[in-house]
């Protein structure tokens, strides 16, 4: 069976998980074709995954990291100074944790809208770091955006870089830096 199977895989170095997406569904409901799931099956298969990696991550302590961007890096690569992501979207995409700093190669510009939401940290977290690697500072250019935007965020420290705009003659309508619903900024 694959209950026995995953048993004699996993071990205390290397687990391995059994994650059953078959109990709940309902054939007739939740498989557009008998086999494959639709939006409310892809749901429920979703709640699975989650359920078994939220009991699996449950004693999961984060290591802190930095996460590198540079113009010369690339998105598919792991954020570290020796392979630096190259673009504010891809840092857009990411979860960061406490205590984790991103850092941007200084004296080069960045285009896009930086945005970071939801970081509720406790107050006994370490901070989330959003800064410039290297002597001199990173500049974000947003455009006719902001250049940062921080919303429901808590234990930040940005600092170290420039944020710059088209300017409102050129049809910039935001502010450069908006700070919203946060504390600990």
């Amino acid at each position: 069976t694959i209950a026995a199977n995953i048993e004699n895989l996993s071990n205390a170095e290397s687990p391995v998980y059994l994650v059953d997406q078959y109990s709940g569904i309902n054939p007739d409901i939740d498989l557009f074709d008998g086999i494959h799931p639709n939006e409310t099956g892809e749901v429920k298969m979703a709640k699975a995954w989650y359920n078994k990696l939220a009991t699996v991550l449950d004693t999961f302590q984060h290591q802190s990291r930095n996460y590198y961007v540079s113009p010369l890096g690339s998105d598919m690569g792991p954020g570290t100074l020796s392979n630096p992501w190259k673009t504010v979207d891809k840092v857009n995409r990411v979860s960061f944790y406490p205590g984790d700093s991103i850092l941007f190669q200084c004296n080069r510009v960045f285009y896009g809208n930086l945005s970071i939401s939801n970081s509720e940290n406790s107050d006994e977290d370490p901070d989330l770091i959003i800064s410039s690697y290297g002597s001199g500072k990173a500049i974000i250019y947003g455009g006719k955006g902001y250049g940062i935007l921080l919303d429901n965020c808590s234990n930040m420290v940005v600092h170290n870089l420039k944020f710059l705009g088209a300017g409102r003659l050129s049809g910039n309508t935001s502010d450069g830096v908006i700070i919203r619903d946060c504390h600990n900024i």
